[in-house]
C-alpha cells in the first residue's frame, strides 16, 4: 500500500508545501531584525506563503461546485465584515 501510495503522489505540491513551510520560518525568524530591506523581505514572504497552502489544499479538495459557492459567498461576508470593522477602529483612532 505505501508504494501505491508513494507513486501517487504529485512531488511538485509536496515540494510547493516543503517551500511554504520553509517561508513561514524564516517569515517568523526575521522579526529577529527590523530594518527597511527586512521588512520588505518580511511582506514578500507574508504574501507568498499563505497563497502557496491555499492553492495546494483547494487543488486536492473534493467540493461539488455549488458546495465552493456557497463556502466562498460565507467566507467573503466575514471578510468584508471583518474589513469594515478594521476600517472602523482604524478611523475611530484618529
Amino acid at each position: 500500500m505505501t508504494t501505491t501510495l508513494a507513486a501517487n503522489r504529485i512531488h511538485r505540491f509536496d515540494n510547493l508545501k516543503g517551500l511554504a513551510i520553509i517561508l513561514v520560518v524564516v517569515g517568523h525568524l526575521i522579526y529577529l531584525k527590523n530594518t527597511k530591506e527586512i521588512n520588505l523581505i518580511r511582506n514578500f514572504i507574508y504574501i507568498i506563503h499563505l497563497p502557496i497552502f491555499f492553492f495546494v489544499s483547494g487543488y486536492f479538495s473534493k467540493i461539488d461546485d455549488n458546495q465552493l459557492v456557497k463556502s466562498f459567498k460565507r467566507l467573503m461576508k466575514i471578510e468584508i465584515g471583518r474589513a469594515v470593522q478594521q476600517e472602523w477602529r482604524d478611523r475611530s483612532r484618529m
